[in-house]
Formats: C-alpha cells, structure tokens, sequence
C-alpha cells in the first residue's frame, strides 16, 4: 500500500506518536523502538505512526557515497507492517 493510501485511511483528528528512521533490516534496536512507540501510543489512545524513506538519506546527502541495503523497500515495509 501507497503511503499516501495509508495516511488518508488515519482518522482526521487525534492524536499520533511518531518514529522516522530508514529502519535498514528492521533489526532488534529497531523493533524495541518499535515496541515502544506501539505501547506508548496504546496506553495514550493514539495512533502510532512510522516514517520511513525508499532510499537512505545519504543518497540525498551525500549521493556521491555508494549505500548498501539489507531489505529492500518493499521488504522494509513488510516487517514495519
């Protein structure tokens, strides 16, 4: 799913917690994060929310800089999911 897709199907008032990161492997740290957001949102009646980018922000940054990836985009998003 599109994030835009994603972002219309939140209600339009409320409160939201969020976490932006590139979450490359969606490793331990990541989902410990993750965990966190989810039960901090829980305990506040919000919606918790992720950032994330297709492409690592070096590449923006610094594009001259070679970048490996762990996942792929759509793999990222599925584990975030």
């Amino acid at each position: 799913m599109k994030a835009r897709e994603e972002l219309a199907q939140l209600p339009p008032s409320g409160s939201v917690l969020v976490t932006i990161g590139f979450f490359d492997g969606v490793h331990r740290g990541h989902q410990r994060l993750l965990e966190r957001l989810k039960g901090e949102a829980r305990a506040r009646s919000y919606n918790s929310v992720v950032v994330t980018f297709r492409h690592h922000p070096v590449r923006v940054l610094r594009p001259e800089t070679p970048v490996s990836y762990i996942s792929s985009s759509e793999e990222r998003l599925r584990l975030l999911g």
